[in-house]
């Protein structure tokens, strides 16, 4: 009962903690004068500082860029670039933590472990490079549903990702009823608490 209690409570403290992030970003976005105020407005990435690709991170499968999304989309898709595709990739990396939150002491979880707040942090990196980037938006829908169905990603990073292929599909209810059945209880759970 006591375990219970705690991933009830920790679920709850990320579930706060990421719609805080989203609401900071939502604003922003509102706002482009306040996205250079943001802690990550000034990076740039890793294969711009080093003026070449990182070599260590292998491109995106190209199943991953051009998966058909049950979205008509007006204008044809563009192939990431280099730089971007890298991104995803990192990104999707870092939300396989599931063995990290399952080892974390339980001290570790009356707060926001790291790897959740790591994890969130990538993902709204994402979503600002996409909002920089708004001729690839086909490429981050199709990110954004490789990551809800992720089995290995966080629950809560899959539900976030969930959330932004939902704001960015126009899809019908038969649509959005098959991919909520293809998807975890726990998952859809918390979408619909976002």
């Amino acid at each position: 009962m006591r375990k219970e209690v705690l991933w009830a409570l920790l679920l709850a403290f990320i579930l706060v903690a990421v719609l805080f992030a989203q609401r900071e970003l939502k604003e922003s976005i509102k706002n482009p004068d306040a996205m250079a105020e943001l802690p990550f407005g000034e990076e740039t990435l890793p294969d711009e500082q080093a003026g070449q690709p990182d070599s260590s991170i292998d491109e995106l499968p190209s199943e991953t860029i051009t998966e058909e999304a049950p979205v008509e989309s007006s204008s044809e898709a563009q192939p990431l670039p280099e730089a971007l595709n890298n991104q995803l990739r990192t990104a999707l990396e870092s939300f396989h933590q599931k063995a990290a939150i399952r080892n974390s002491s339980s001290e570790e979880l009356h707060h926001t472990p790291k790897v959740i707040r790591d994890a969130a942090e990538a993902l709204a990196k994402i979503a600002e490079t996409e909002a920089q980037n708004p001729q690839y938006a086909q490429s981050y829908r199709d990110f954004y549903l490789q990551c809800a169905r992720d089995d290995e990603a966080l629950t809560v990073i899959r539900a976030q990702c969930l959330e932004k292929y939902a704001q960015r599909s126009n899809w019908d209810e038969d649509t959005k009823a098959q991919l909520l059945s293809e998807l975890p209880e726990s998952v859809v759970r918390l979408y619909r608490a976002l």
